[in-house]
């Protein structure tokens, strides 16, 4: 690992102090790469997302025989770059490559101040829980069951995360996104932790929750059942 390489190349050796010094050494290499590599990444970065939004915008546009894509069939591909470098106006965006935007938005913030307490209510409403691999029941049976409830717990908290980008897209859009919007097949690989074998269900059930979470100032936990 990266950390080893380092403590190695130093000279540092496992003791008492080790982790402090570790730690402290580490922070001076990303202080330094951040002074002369930082500014350069971001605008590479954020040169990289508006021109690749724009590059989707004209290419629908040459598929639509010169017709512009509308709004929603532009901002699927068009959100990383519109909350990552323009808060979440996507009028902005389209100046930014020369083009009129067909909408003036009015922003609308829907994430909460900290996103991790969005995830957090998610996870839970969905009815994730706090079990470890290290917990497991001596009784096979009981450890099997454990086993799938971790499993479903990977999955919920897939899904909490992904809210965070259904929020952004909600944004965005200024309406609730569908499934195609948010991306069908990173949903459906988690949807079955939620209601087996009933998508259109587990979908209900997923932006209601996202809902409750949003519109709750305090992040009550909902009961989703």
């Amino acid at each position: 690992m990266l950390e080893e390489l380092i403590a190695t190349t130093a000279g540092l050796k496992p003791g008492k102090e080790y982790f402090e010094k570790l730690r402290d050494l580490i922070s001076s290499y990303r202080r330094d790469w951040a002074q002369q590599y930082l500014s350069s990444y971001l605008r590479t970065r954020a040169e990289g997302e508006i021109w690749g939004a724009a590059k989707d915008y004209y290419k629908r546009t040459y598929r639509r025989a010169g017709k512009p894509p509308t709004v929603k069939q532009f901002a699927s591909n068009a959100v990383k770059a519109t909350n990552h470098w323009f808060g979440g106006d996507i009028a902005t965006l389209y100046r930014t490559f020369g083009e009129k935007s067909p909408v003036t938005p009015k922003r609308v913030r829907l994430m909460l101040p900290e996103p991790r307490t969005l995830v957090d209510c998610i996870y839970v409403a969905l009815g994730g829980t706090q079990e470890s691999w290290s917990n497991l029941s001596e009784d096979p049976r009981e450890a099997e069951v454990q086993e799938q409830r971790i499993e479903d717990n990977y999955k919920k908290q897939d899904l909490a995360n992904l809210a965070l980008e259904y929020v952004q897209l909600q944004e965005a859009l200024g309406h609730q996104p569908d499934l195609k919007s948010l991306g069908k097949s990173k949903f459906e690989k988690r949807a079955e932790a939620i209601v087996n074998n009933d998508m259109d269900k587990a979908w209900r059930v997923y932006i209601e929750t996202i809902e409750r979470c949003t519109s709750s100032s305090e992040s009550e936990v909902v009961d989703t059942n």
